[in-house]
């Protein structure tokens, strides 16, 4: 290379100071590199795996992201009814406070995932493990679920389901995205 760069680097475009290919804004004077021509191969950083590599979003990954997200919604409204009672029957609130607790928190996430919020993107993962968990508790009482109320343990199986759906995505596929 005669212009004295090395491998993975190239020139500010605004004021030629060498820089690692793949930043986004220049360390030196913060411009954007947003639109800068970059050598061949030379990909954008992607938080969360601390490393420079070409990335290249699917087009199918923004709508599977959006339907886990509804997914997830749609699992936390259901938790939070079934943490107050609604379906028992008996036509009075009874408090859970672990399906509370989990539905509060997973329609706090569905919501933060929905407006594609950085940070919790970057942990996706570890959100999507947390609900196999929990899917795998529901899958495991889902019996006496039906047995108690054959619709609501059905509604629960199905649910515990598509949460598995949405989390095998989230788990292969969150760091999949541009930032």
């Amino acid at each position: 290379m005669g212009d004295g760069l090395l491998p993975g680097y190239m020139r500010c475009p605004s004021c030629s100071q060498q820089i690692v290919a793949a930043a986004d804004s220049c360390p030196f004077c913060s411009a954007s590199l947003a639109n800068a021509a970059r050598p061949k191969g030379v990909g954008t950083y992607v938080p969360g795996v601390n490393a420079y590599r070409e990335v290249k979003t699917p087009s199918w990954y923004w709508p599977g992201y959006f339907a886990a997200s509804i997914v997830y919604l749609i699992n936390a409204c259901f938790r939070i009814m079934m943490a107050l009672g609604f379906g028992s029957g008996k036509g009075r609130l009874q408090l859970d406070p672990v399906s509370l607790g989990t539905g509060l928190l997973t329609l706090v996430v569905a919501i933060l995932f929905l407006i594609k919020l950085p940070f919790i993107r970057e942990h996706a993962r570890w959100f999507a493990w947390g609900c196999v968990c929990f899917d795998a508790i529901s899958l495991l009482v889902a019996p006496v679920a039906i047995a108690l109320s054959p619709a609501f343990g059905i509604g629960l199986v199905i649910l515990a389901l598509a949460d598995l759906g949405a989390s095998w995505f989230m788990i292969v596929n969150s760091d999949m995205y541009e930032s």
